[in-house]
């Protein structure tokens, strides 16, 4: 993941937005079985947030802090 992946919007797209309208323009209707919207995002990527930081994995996955491994071997 790189920090141009993002976008003003985070990556993420809602029925009607800009997205939207370009991908049904060239592509047709949008299946909604394959589609999340914006907020469906945030809560499964909120979800992933507190997987990840338990492991060091932070900010995203653009801030690792993963514990030596002799850190490790003595806990």
């Amino acid at each position: 993941m790189t920090d141009m992946e993002d976008g003003q919007a985070g990556g993420t797209w809602d029925f009607g937005d800009y997205t939207h309208r370009c991908y049904r323009e060239a592509f047709g209707p949008v299946n909604e079985r394959f589609w999340i919207g914006a907020a469906q995002t945030e809560r499964r990527r909120q979800a992933l947030d507190g997987v990840y930081a338990t492991i060091g994995v932070t900010e995203r996955g653009r801030k690792v802090s993963i514990p030596a491994i002799s850190a490790l071997a003595t806990a």
